[in-house]
């Protein structure tokens, strides 16, 4: 979620009409709002949710059919971030069939060791829908060169783009003083650290 409502807060700063379809339940927004509240522009992105948004949505998609229906009229490309969802294959195929473009964002789920993660499913998910929906899409969105590599070795056909995430330059600049982690963390002062992000 972190990584769709930033690009869609820079998408909306450059001034495009964002809008973010999700499946949570209305209640959920009040969490959603709490979570963007500190991310430059996000006051500018629409956000529509998914209602009820249950194992029967998730499988039967008819609440996800009717939003797509709705946004169709107003929208000129979906961004679809991960595969594995019925939700995000229920979008792609309406976008296909309303003759608008869509861009997905694997988000390391085409990646060998994820695919080896409940293998024969993903297989058959593949067979039965996944496969066209990758290859349909305008391009697949890479974050890296890693990314890439092995959606490029999976045959899938449609071209791969790196694009990275981005940074709002305005939460670290002016960087802080260059001894504030130590200040913070004194146990760790002449110790060696890693540091992990993700």
């Amino acid at each position: 979620q972190a990584v769709a409502t930033r690009l869609a807060a820079a998408q909306a700063a450059l001034g495009h009409d964002v809008t973010i379809l999700c499946g949570e339940a209305p209640q959920a927004q009040d969490r959603i709002a709490k979570s963007t509240a500190g991310i430059p522009g996000f006051a500018r992105v629409h956000l529509h949710t998914i209602a009820p948004y249950n194992r029967a949505e998730h499988l039967l998609g008819r609440a996800t059919r009717a939003a797509a229906r709705s946004l169709i009229p107003t929208t000129d490309v979906f961004h679809i971030h991960g595969v594995w969802n019925a939700v995000l294959l229920t979008i792609a195929r309406r976008a296909q069939a309303a003759g608008l473009p869509y861009v997905v964002v694997p988000h390391g789920m085409l990646d060998p060791w994820a695919l080896g993660q409940k293998k024969l499913k993903k297989q058959v998910a593949l067979a039965i829908g996944y496969r066209a929906m990758l290859e349909r899409a305008a391009f697949i969105h890479a974050l890296n060169d890693d990314e890439a590599a092995p959606i490029a070795a999976l045959g899938i056909r449609a071209p791969v783009r790196v694009i990275p995430n981005g940074v709002f330059l305005g939460e670290i600049d002016p960087l802080p003083p260059r001894d504030t982690f130590s200040a913070i963390h004194p146990e760790l002062r002449g110790h060696p650290y890693l540091l992990f992000l993700s």
